[in-house]
């Protein structure tokens, strides 16, 4: 019995029909790259564009900070007068990308930074002032007043966590300290004294959530 090779013989319809189908896959293939390129870029935020900003809600204020547990005393000493001033912004995007701005920005700014300590919502660290700077951010208080200034520095706490609605909260405080002899001689020498903050130095870093940072490659 004589074997026969069976052949199929492709007609002008079959042809039409598997580049119909090449087609139809390739059209698919390139709708999901284009749907799913979008959806990465989404994720990533340009480091280099402002952020939108807002106010922080007076509302919240009381939770910009912890709360202690006031203690009734029958005698009371005068309150002293806080060395702490709080900067707050809310910025759009995450706690991360925040801190991530705010750390490009106080890099431009060419500052004598030390002691730094980084984690994804948080970033302490030391600034290094002469005596121009150091009052120019802080002031004196009753004690230091006669104090001959030679320089200072000042703890940064920048801390950075997500609101829930696309938006992320930051609060910006330093506590000052300076070096200098008193002219007073029945004052009591220090070594370092402390400064009270008037705000300027906080509310700089936090204009870095406002301000371009260079493209990061």
């Amino acid at each position: 019995m004589e074997a026969r090779g069976v052949s199929k013989i492709i007609t002008t319809p079959d042809i039409a029909v598997y580049r119909a189908t090449k087609l139809w896959s390739l059209t698919t293939l390139c709708l999901l790259i284009v749907g799913t390129v979008p959806n990465v870029a989404a994720g990533r935020q340009d480091s280099s564009a402002p952020l939108g900003t807002r106010p922080c809600k007076a509302s919240d204020h009381g939770e910009l900070t912890p709360k202690k547990p006031i203690k009734q005393k029958k005698h009371r000493r005068p309150e002293q007068q806080d060395d702490t001033a709080n900067a707050c912004i809310e910025a759009s995007g995450t706690a991360l990308h925040v801190q991530e701005q705010l750390q490009s920005f106080v890099r431009q700014q060419r500052w004598s930074v030390s002691n730094e300590d980084i984690n994804e919502t948080t970033w302490t660290f030391d600034v290094g002032f002469n005596k121009e700077e150091l009052l120019h951010y802080a002031n004196p208080d009753s004690s230091s007043s006669r104090v001959d200034w030679q320089d200072g520095k000042a703890a940064v706490v920048i801390r950075s966590w997500d609101l829930g609605d696309g938006y992320a909260r930051t609060i910006v405080s330093a506590k000052f300290q300076g070096s200098g002899e008193s002219s007073d001689s029945f004052a009591t020498q220090r070594s370092p004294w402390t400064l009270i903050s008037n705000g300027k130095f906080e509310a700089k870093i936090i204009e870095g959530v406002r301000t371009p940072s260079p493209a990061m490659h």
